[in-house]
């Protein structure tokens, strides 16, 4: 009985070194969405709105959680060591420039109301404005893996017209297997996210707005 007990802290104690400082590459992701008219100018701006990152709980480079083997939970932060909003304008403009844009992007302080970033954004006279405001985004991994988001897509024409709305919302699970390799485990997260850009910019009303 002693050994089984010990062999299961050994167990848990290398879970847990598994765990610290786990780190997740957001930037370099984007999605294929419906083609644009080419050339089309977007100014997009992104902007964190996370209640844990607005009080200072968290800093803004932090993405999720991958939990020892005590479910004791650890930091999973940006590899890129930058806020998150900076790596999501990244790849969603990644996105937007592989389906023919011309984006402008802008990271918003979280003090803008969305109207004020509308009218920032804006003031580069582009065709459209893309605002895109997310409330959550975070990954939760312990044996299975999960993401956690809220994010809404506005776009709007060059005069502040609202064009369309796009929100999505929820907790998906990800994987389930329990052997599943870290590699395995951040795979499955950013394709994750790789989908959600691709079902929040695929939208009738958005794809419309950028024909």
């Amino acid at each position: 009985m002693l050994k089984k007990l010990l062999g299961l802290v050994f167990v848990a104690g290398l879970l847990s070194g598994c765990a610290v400082g786990q780190k997740i590459d957001y930037s370099q992701q984007y999605s294929n969405i419906p083609p644009v008219k080419h050339g089309t100018t977007v100014s997009l701006g992104v902007q964190d709105l996370r209640p844990y990152v607005l009080s200072g709980e968290r800093q803004s480079n932090f993405v999720g959680v991958q939990r020892g083997g005590f479910y004791n939970p650890f930091d999973v932060t940006t590899a890129s060591g930058r806020p998150l909003g900076d790596d999501l304008l990244q790849a969603f403009t990644n996105t937007l420039t592989s389906a023919g844009t011309v984006v402008t992007g802008s990271t918003l302080t979280s003090s803008l109301s969305p109207e004020a970033a509308v009218t920032q954004l804006s003031a580069n006279g582009s065709d459209r404005v893309l605002y895109i405001a997310f409330r959550e985004w975070k990954s939760d991994s312990f044996q299975n893996s999960w993401v956690l988001y809220d994010i809404t897509a506005q776009i709007f024409d060059k005069n502040g017209e609202k064009l369309g709305e796009n929100h999505l919302q929820g907790k998906d699970a990800i994987s389930s297997s329990a052997a599943m390799a870290k590699s395995d485990s951040h795979n499955s997260i950013t394709s994750a996210f790789q989908w959600k850009i691709k079902e929040l910019l695929s939208s009738p009303e958005i794809v419309s707005a950028l024909q």
